[in-house]
């Protein structure tokens, strides 16, 4: 990993000043994770527990006509077997559209119909098989222009009667539920004089990408416990708690202060774990079993089709250039087949919808982003929320074009990226300080061409490809944070905070910006492990890699607030105004006369003196911080849609097997300009992950149904990931740059997610540039290659390198 220096900026700070942020501080939680001393949701004991399991729909879309549990009821251990009669509870935050339980009918194969309570999870899970529903077969979509096409089944014939937010617009009788419009100029007379001038050059394409899995190391749970009518208490692995808790109290119709949500340790989350998935149909089991906590643990296969997928998006670009390749219109329709249930993935259609055409500056155009039903499971925030499928599809776009056009294509992408003063697809003026992209994509550049990498093998060919990208977080207009530090007795300070840590290192991130804030060594403080709605603060959701920008600027207000109530206590003491109280970090004194000091442990919790008297009170500091100015978009798209921006560019070096089609990842670059690194190592780390996911989605992963909907490769033995093997001998590089970002905690702001971006694209492009053939559709499989081969022939490009 190298580091491009820092620029000057607003609130930035010179590094000479940042002690604690910048510096690879190890692990807080490290001790606990590698004893094995952290407890996940699994690791938990509850007296009396009960245990739930789910008997799950076989029909993609079928009546449900009869419910047989007789024979599920006799088998001994089972206390009770429960079906939407008893629990016909439905939730939905945009839109009110997913029942806990089927009633009436079902919509997918996976869809949860009836419940076993057991003594244990054996006897649950044995009555479940036994549970016997009737059902009459309805006809059922599972592509999404299928399910667009007029006269289509409808997934919910019901829509026009479902709650929705007055910012979602549904499309009742059909199976549309939301659709984001963006539009600017005249795209349509830019295309018109394409028909009749050889000065406007025109590109069509069609781009996919399957539903994916997350493959998340812990599998989702829920355990619910009723103490009373109206008080339940949850334990989950929800990336969000505060949200679980709205949702479980508007359901049950009950005061929030009478709904806990307890989250341990999270073993993973990647976005699948920040909507609500296990938890209502847990906490609403657990009602129907007063005083008994009930525990819901999914199985590794029901991770499939038993909580949210991710992708699944069909993208159509159109663009018009100048014989230069500079953009001058672009029209796009990004149809999003998001399964049976809309609610979770209606932000990610619109998220996509904003940032459709890519890191790059377009002065006509119009803009579809649509999310459609369809009779499979249902898709939600997958790490990058939106924008790797609009990535994919542009930059798959752009490399057509420059092969047809005969251009350089790294230069028609340099020609065309956004720089200060364009305007993003939403409207949003592009700002100095919201980052330096071409100087990113020179950063990948160079690190893609930097020697070292064997010469290709025999019969092998060699390529390799840039792609810049930009990511922005999808979040509410109200998305607030909130964090709290308190000082102990002994000078130490606990920072509490409501954001998740899921193994993405924010706990440690989180201490050293507290840290740095209260100038007091990093050893002195201490993150509170765990949430719990009882007693932490607030957060929005923990999501978009955001923990650190958004917590973070809060606790830099609740460490201001701490130090002004500890140089008040120190006044007290030394009888001088606050203003005349110095700190360094471990000692308080007098600015007037410094050899008149004080240790914070004598001022932590009062300014006491020596007859006995106290004065002041016990040192805390509480600090919100909610992004400024967001809206909702006008009639046209635009609006302040978001609050952050965060450029980059990607690039890989592959070898292409002329003879099987097999793909040899070499390396893989990622540049980004993150405004201000705060823990370097883990920041590597983090990229580096999503790097492995962006390869993982770019070579092997897909979700794969039948005829009727069926997953056919539920589970890690049929569902690939890349494991250690796969990348032993990947060279993965990582750069950071660093264009302060003022309204970022000393300047940083999101990264993350963004390390898996443009990966696949930029894998794409690379095999084209190795051997001629475009491929659209994801995964990039060997046999897809191979025929790819055998029906075009592998051409070279003109504008091959070998790295």
């Amino acid at each position: 990993m190298s580091r491009h220096p820092s620029k000057a900026g607003p609130d930035s700070g010179g590094l000479a000043e940042l002690r604690c942020v910048g510096r690879s501080a190890p692990r807080v939680d490290a001790r606990e994770k590698t004893t094995g001393a952290a407890a996940f949701l699994d690791d938990l004991p509850f007296a009396g527990l009960l245990h739930a399991a789910i008997h799950r729909s076989t029909r993609p879309h079928a009546l449900i006509q009869d419910l047989h549990t007789q024979d599920a009821r006799a088998l001994p251990g089972v206390v009770d077997v429960l079906c939407a009669e008893q629990l016909p509870f439905r939730i939905g935050e945009c839109l009110r559209d997913h029942a806990v339980l089927a009633g009436g009918k079902v919509r997918y194969v996976g869809e949860p119909v009836a419940v076993v309570v057991a003594l244990d999870a054996l006897a649950a899970r044995r009555g479940a098989e036994l549970v016997r529903p009737r059902y009459h077969d309805l006809p059922a979509v599972f592509d999404v222009d299928e399910a667009m096409a007029p006269g289509a089944p409808l997934v919910h014939p019901d829509l026009a009667s479902y709650r929705v937010l007055p910012s979602y617009h549904p499309s009742p009788g059909t199976n549309v539920f939301h659709s984001y419009r963006a539009s600017r100029g005249d795209p349509d007379a830019i295309f018109r004089r394409s028909d009749s001038s050889r000065a406007v050059f025109v590109h069509r394409g069609t781009y996919d990408l399957p539903h994916i899995a997350h493959a998340q190391l812990e599998p989702h749970g829920a355990v619910a416990l009723w103490t009373g009518p109206r008080d339940l208490t949850t334990w989950c692995c929800a990336q969000s708690p505060h949200l679980v808790r709205k949702v479980l109290a508007e359901m049950f119709q009950i005061p929030m202060t009478r709904v806990r949500v307890v989250v341990p340790y999270i073993g993973g989350g990647f976005g699948g774990k920040s909507d609500t998935t296990v938890e209502p149909l847990a906490a609403a089991v657990a009602r129907a079993m007063p005083g008994r906590p009930v525990k819901l643990l999914l199985s590794r296969e029901e991770m499939f089709f038993g909580t949210l997928l991710g992708r699944g998006c069909r993208a159509r670009l159109e663009t018009a250039h100048d014989p230069r390749g500079r953009l001058l219109a672009a029209r796009a329709l990004l149809a999003f087949a998001c399964g049976a249930c809309g609610d979770y993935g209606i932000n990610v259609v619109e998220g996509a919808g904003h940032v459709a055409l890519g890191p790059y500056r377009v002065p006509h155009f119009k803009v579809e982003s649509r999310a459609v039903y369809t009779n499979t499971p249902f898709i939600g925030a997958f790490r990058g929320y939106g924008h790797p499928e609009v990535h994919w599809a542009m930059e798959r776009h752009l490399d057509h074009v420059a092969q047809r056009m005969g251009l350089d294509p790294t230069e028609l992408r340099r020609i065309n990226l956004l720089a200060p003063g364009d305007e993003h697809v939403t409207g949003q003026l592009v700002e100095p300080e919201h980052g330096d992209l071409s100087a990113c994509l020179d950063a990948a550049s160079s690190q893609l061409s930097q020697p070292g990498l064997p010469p290709p093998e025999p019969g092998w060919r060699r390529g390799s490809a840039l792609c810049p990208m930009m990511k922005a977080p999808v979040m509410a207009t109200n998305a607030s944070s909130a964090a709290s530090l308190r000082m102990n007795g002994d000078g130490t300070v606990d920072l509490s905070v409501g954001g998740t840590e899921m193994g993405q290192g924010s706990a440690t991130a989180l201490t050293q910006l507290a840290s740095q804030a209260l100038g007091m060594p990093l050893e002195k403080i201490r993150c509170t492990p765990g949430v719990d709605t009882a007693h932490s603060p607030y957060e929005w959701q923990s999501v978009g890699s955001t923990t650190t920008w958004k917590v973070g600027q809060a606790i830099r207000a609740a460490a201001s607030q701490l130090l002004q109530a500890l140089k008040t206590n120190a006044a007290l003491r030394l009888s001088v105004p606050p203003d005349q109280v110095g700190w360094d970090g471990s000692t308080l004194w007098d600015l007037r006369d410094p050899s008149r000091r004080l240790e914070p442990a004598e001022v932590a919790l009062n300014a006491l003196f020596q007859d006995g008297s106290a004065l002041g009170g016990p040192v805390a500091g509480w600090g919100t911080f909610t992004p400024s100015g967001l809206n909702h978009p006008d009639a046209n798209g635009q609006g302040r849609l978001a609050a952050e921006w965060t450029f980059g560019c990607q690039g890989a070096v592959i070898d292409v097997d002329l003879a099987t089609g097999r793909i040899r990842v070499l390396r893989l670059v990622t540049a980004l300009d993150v405004g201000r690194v705060v823990n370097p190592r883990l920041a590597r780390g983090q990229v580096v992950g999503a790097m492995v996911q962006g390869l993982g989605a770019a070579t092997m992963e897909r979700v794969i149904y039948d005829s009727q909907g069926r997953i056919r490769n539920a589970g890690l033995s049929d569902y690939k990931i890349p494991t250690p093997k796969d990348l032993a001998d990947v060279d993965l590089r990582v750069v950071f740059l660093e264009t302060p970002f003022p309204d970022g905690p000393f300047g940083a702001r999101c990264l993350a997610e963004h390390g898996l971006v443009s990966v696949p694209p930029a894998i794409a492009n690379a095999l084209r540039q190795a051997t001629g053939l475009h491929m659209d559709s994801l995964p990039i499989t060997a046999d897809s290659v191979l025929c790819a081969m055998l029906k075009h022939g592998p051409q070279p490009d003109r504008h091959t390198t070998n790295p």
